[in-house]
């Protein structure tokens, strides 16, 4: 019988099957890290639509024509510009190079300096430019209004309903509530695999650093008297030659003292 077994996946805690793991984050975990079309910053899948938003209305100086140019409107404009050879395209017809410079400040669009980050935006475009790259948001999972610049910072590290995960049971909550549930899950036991007592889950790891530092201690306490043996076992056979020695010598004078009365 196949039995399909459910895994997490280690980017966004999301379950799913062992077999389509590597299909979620390789195209649908909203964690995965894709690059923007425009800056080829690599963000999160979750956050580049937001991103490009506001990053393909930012302008960049066209090479061809000199005119600034939205970088989400450069292909398209770029595809048409001929600014080299002085002819405008978008135009039916040719414009003679000595008239290029008078067409161009007539027709070209009147651009005006965006006061929050210094991108010239044509003069029309300026309020919706604003609304779309710089006015404040709401965050889609707390309601917060933020900037727009920081959105994807607020939602990564800031923002109360972010999922994060407990350091007890690896499961995922959103972050108001993950104090309150790790105080009520730091505190259950388990028995440790070390000694075979219960430990409360956030006493852990001082647990285990205090009984492996025991261990060693024990370890060492343990070499340290087979060794003493061991030097009791080399040194034993030196006593009884001593205890030789000085019975041969008593012998030895007491022999002499006995010879000395007899003569």
């Amino acid at each position: 019988m196949h039995v399909n077994f459910q895994v997490t996946c280690s980017l966004c805690n999301e379950t799913v099957e062992r077999e389509e793991l590597a299909v979620h984050k390789g195209e649908n975990c909203p964690q995965r890290m894709l690059a923007c079309e425009y800056c080829e910053f690599p963000l999160p899948a979750i956050d580049l639509i937001e991103h490009q938003e506001v990053c393909g209305n930012r302008t960049e100086l066209c090479h061809l024509c000199s005119r600034y140019i939205m970088l989400r409107e450069r292909n398209v404009h770029e595809s048409r510009c001929n600014g080299s050879t002085n002819n405008i395209t978008e135009s039916s017809r040719a414009i003679p190079s000595s008239n290029h410079d008078f067409h161009v400040s007539h027709s070209s669009p009147k651009l005006e300096k965006c006061k929050t980050c210094g991108d010239m935006v044509p003069e029309k475009d300026a309020e919706e430019h604003f609304l779309r790259t710089h006015a404040p948001v709401a965050c889609s999972l707390c309601n917060e209004t933020v900037e727009r610049e920081v959105l994807a910072v607020h939602k990564r590290e800031n923002c109360p309903q972010r999922v994060v995960t407990c350091e007890y049971c690896k499961h995922p909550f959103p972050a108001i509530d993950l104090f309150k549930h790790q105080e009520v899950c730091g505190n259950r036991a388990e028995r440790c695999h070390l000694c075979s007592r219960y430990i409360r889950l956030c006493d852990r790891n001082a647990h285990e650093r205090k009984f492996n530092g025991k261990s060693s201690r024990n370890t060492s306490q343990a070499e340290r008297d087979r060794g003493a043996l061991r030097t009791q076992q080399q040194e034993g056979p030196k006593l009884p030659r001593v205890l030789t020695i000085a019975i041969t010598g008593i012998a030895v004078v007491l022999g002499a003292l006995f010879y000395q009365r007899k003569a």
